[in-house]
C-alpha cells in the first residue's frame, strides 16, 4: 500500500506556521506604524505608482495653499497701512476745513493747523517707508521698477508710469560699450557652395532666401547673394575673397545662418 502525503500537510509545522504569522504581524504593525497601505515597492508596483503620483500632487495643492497664505498676508499687511494712510488723510481734510473756517478770524490758529498738516504728510511718508514685508517694502515704489540684462555691461530699466522710486529725473542708464554691428563670417568653397541655401532676414526688415544649384561654384553663389540683397534692398555688406564670405550689416541686428 502507497501512502500519500497532502501539500497542507506540510504547513503543520509549528515553525513554519509562527514564522507565517510573524511575517504577517509584521506587515501590519508596518502599515499601521506608517499609516499606508503600501509601505514598499513589494506591496504592488502599479498601487505604489499611483500612491506616489497622488502624494505629489498633495504636495503640490499643499504648497500652493501656503502660497495664497502668504500672498494674503502680504496684501492684509498693505491693506493695514493704506487703511492707516486712509485714516490720515481723513484728519488732513478735517484739518483743512478747520482752517478754512477760522483763517479770517485767528491767524495764529491757521498756522498751528498747518504745522498739524505738515506733520500728518511726514506721517505718511513714514507709513510709505516703513511698510514691509518679509524685509520688502510694499508702500514706497519699489515694486515698479524691474531691471535687466543681457551682459555685465548694459542693464535696462524699466518702470510704468506711475513708478515714483526714482528720482525726478528718471533712472541713470549706464552704457560702457557702444554696440556692435552684426557679423558673419564663413568658409565657403566650391563643395560647400554646391546645392547650399542662405536664409538672411534683417531685425523688423526684409528676408531673401538665396539657393545654389548642385553644379554651382562659391563665385556663383555670391553673385546670386550679392543681386539678392541689392533687389530686396538690405543694408548689408557682402564680400567673399575667395576663402571666407563675409556679411556685416550696416547699422544693426542680422540674421540667420546657412542651412
Amino acid at each position: 500500500m502507497i501512502l500519500g502525503i497532502r501539500n497542507d500537510a506540510l504547513t503543520t509545522d509549528p515553525l513554519v506556521q509562527l514564522a507565517t504569522n510573524n511575517k504577517a504581524l509584521s506587515k501590519s504593525l508596518e502599515r499601521l506604524s506608517t499609516g499606508s497601505k503600501l509601505a514598499r515597492a513589494a506591496d504592488g508596483p502599479a498601487n505604489l505608482l499611483l500612491s506616489e503620483q497622488l502624494r505629489a500632487q498633495l504636495a503640490s495643492l499643499e504648497q500652493a495653499l501656503e502660497n495664497t497664505e502668504l500672498s494674503l498676508s502680504v496684501v492684509q499687511t498693505a491693506d493695514d497701512a493704506l487703511s492707516e494712510v486712509g485714516r490720515i488723510l481723513l484728519g488732513i481734510r478735517q484739518t483743512a476745513l478747520a482752517a478754512a473756517n477760522s483763517a479770517a478770524y485767528n491767524p495764529g490758529a491757521v498756522a498751528g493747523l498747518q504745522g498739524q498738516i505738515r506733520t500728518s504728510l511726514e506721517a505718511i511718508d513714514r507709513v510709505s517707508q516703513n511698510t514691509r514685508f518679509s524685509g520688502k517694502n510694499l508702500l514706497d515704489g519699489s515694486f515698479g521698477g524691474a531691471g535687466v540684462t543681457n551682459d555685465s555691461e548694459l542693464v535696462f530699466v524699466k518702470a510704468g508710469p506711475n513708478t515714483v522710486s526714482s528720482s525726478v529725473s528718471g533712472y541713470a542708464v549706464d552704457v560702457s560699450r557702444l554696440p556692435r554691428r552684426a557679423f558673419f563670417e564663413a568658409g565657403l568653397d566650391d563643395d560647400d557652395a554646391a546645392g547650399l541655401t542662405l536664409v538672411l532676414e534683417e531685425e523688423d526688415g526684409n528676408a531673401i532666401t538665396v539657393r545654389n544649384g548642385p553644379n554651382s561654384n562659391a563665385e556663383m553663389f555670391y553673385s546670386k547673394l550679392v543681386q539678392a540683397v541689392e533687389d530686396a534692398n538690405m543694408n548689408l555688406h557682402v564680400s567673399f575673397d575667395g576663402d571666407d564670405l563675409t556679411i556685416e550689416h550696416q547699422q544693426h541686428g542680422l540674421a540667420k545662418g546657412f542651412t
